[in-house]
């Protein structure tokens, strides 16, 4: 990872609250996070912690939400990120893509694979012709191993397995290149082989294109073989940050150890038994000292 690279996504102080019957409560409490261009960053917590929350404040789709108060600042490629602003609406398939972690659920069952295809491609070219499309639709395909392409392309999404579906939404989000991607929990839906497969394909196709990537997950042992860096979410707040080899070698928050803790072991040893609750979001959170400084986002 090249330090000096641009950086792609800059989140700044983000917090967010809701209406509650005691008052707003909040469930994100001022993350900064940053990824530069042809960096893999890993957001991982446990569910419920505002990871996915997070995405769609990358995307500008929060304020549509309409009762969510939303402050601090989310920046694409040096563009200031509102769903107020038609550039986040203009950017959502071209400059940002999205890997669901259900493709067979994101992908529209009334189109076929075609259509929708032809629909990414003209976010970002819009005179592009019907012939033009397809041609670059079934090079995309290709990339991810999915050689029939016209068969595929002829299809709708149930007429597809799970792992060509994944396989599809991957090319869909590369196809036109974007600055950065974002892939909420991919592949969690497959069977581990088939996971594994997709994740190597990805890395590959994401190592070619130099694009960004906030990698989205709760699965630590995927994270440490495709992330640089991660940030470790507990309850709406950032309590550590580290490179991959820093945080699994040497984590330093007690939520972190737990999360590392919580990896079955092919030795059989017992996880640790999780608590009998867990705590609501109004709830004050525990801070430990000397584990985390907010960084100074670039």
């Amino acid at each position: 990872m090249d330090a000096t690279a641009p950086v792609v996504l800059a989140i700044a102080d983000l917090r967010l609250s809701f209406p509650g019957p005691a008052g707003p409560v909040e469930v994100l409490h001022g993350v900064s996070i940053h990824i530069r261009r042809g960096e893999k960053v890993a957001l991982v917590g446990e569910s419920g912690s505002g990871k996915s929350t997070i995405a769609r404040a990358v995307l500008g789709l929060i304020q549509q939400e309409g009762m969510a108060k939303l402050s601090g600042a989310v920046r694409l490629t040096g563009h200031a990120v509102s769903a107020a602003d038609p550039y986040i609406r203009r950017a959502r398939g071209d400059r940002i893509s999205m890997i669901f972690q259900d493709p067979v659920s994101a992908l529209n069952p009334t189109f076929t694979i075609r259509a929708q295809f032809r629909e990414v491609l003209r976010r970002a070219n819009p005179d592009l012709s019907n012939a033009e499309a397809d041609a670059r639709a079934r090079d995309a395909l290709a990339q991810v191993h999915l050689h029939d392409a016209e068969r595929v392309l002829a299809s709708y999404v149930f007429q597809l397995s799970g792992g060509m579906s994944q396989r599809v939404m991957i090319a869909l989000a590369l196809v036109n290149n974007p600055d950065l991607l974002v892939a909420d929990e991919p592949g969690s839906s497959l069977d581990v082989t088939v996971q594994a497969r997709t994740l190597q394909l990805m890395d590959a196709l994401i190592g070619k294109r130099g694009a960004g990537v906030l990698f989205i997950s709760h699965n630590l042992g995927v994270v440490r073989e495709f992330a640089d860096r991660v940030y470790v979410i507990y309850r709406g707040r950032i309590v550590e940050h580290a490179t991959t080899a820093q945080l699994f070698g040497d984590p330093k928050h007690p939520y972190t150890r737990a999360l590392l803790a919580a990896i079955p072991r092919l030795n059989g040893a017992r996880l640790p038994d999780p608590p009998a609750t867990t705590p609501a979001f109004a709830e004050p959170l525990v801070e430990h000292a000397g584990c985390f400084e907010p960084e100074v986002v670039p």
